[in-house]
């Protein structure tokens, strides 16, 4: 999988965020309804996605060493997320990269876990002339 140019070879899974919240609206006292309540359901402005997946330098398109690109999945925090678009699976659009993280449990030095956190903004609700 590409989060832009950056390549994540080994992905295990990707967890959205939970559903919207729902609320409930009761009607005044001093109106005359024959509604007693509304349920009002919040759209979130973006997902959340947790992207699980591993480092790997034999699967890697360009059998970069783990460090390297350890080095590249912790820059796309830096990057605006036009500079992020992603298409895999259902997923296409953009994401905000917020954490990347790692974790060393020293048992291979062939593979490596890694964890992002990023914002997803869905193409073409977001950029619709900037297909990913």
């Amino acid at each position: 999988m590409f989060i832009g140019d950056v390549e994540l070879p080994i992905i295990s899974e990707i967890i959205p965020s939970k559903e919207a919240d729902v609320d409930e609206i009761k009607a005044f006292p001093s109106f005359d309804f024959a509604i007693d309540s509304i349920p009002v359901k919040h759209e979130n402005l973006v997902m959340e996605l947790t992207i699980s997946g591993f480092v790997n330098s034999e699967t890697h398109n360009q059998h970069l060493p783990i460090e390297e690109q350890k080095k590249e999945l912790k820059n796309l925090r830096r990057r605006e997320k036009k500079d992020n678009p992603i298409n895999y699976k259902q997923y296409k659009g953009y994401l905000l990269v917020e954490e990347v993280n790692f974790v060393d449990d020293g048992d291979s030095r062939i593979v490596n876990n890694v964890e992002i956190i990023a914002r997803y903004f869905p193409w073409p609700k977001y950029y619709l002339g900037d297909e990913p």
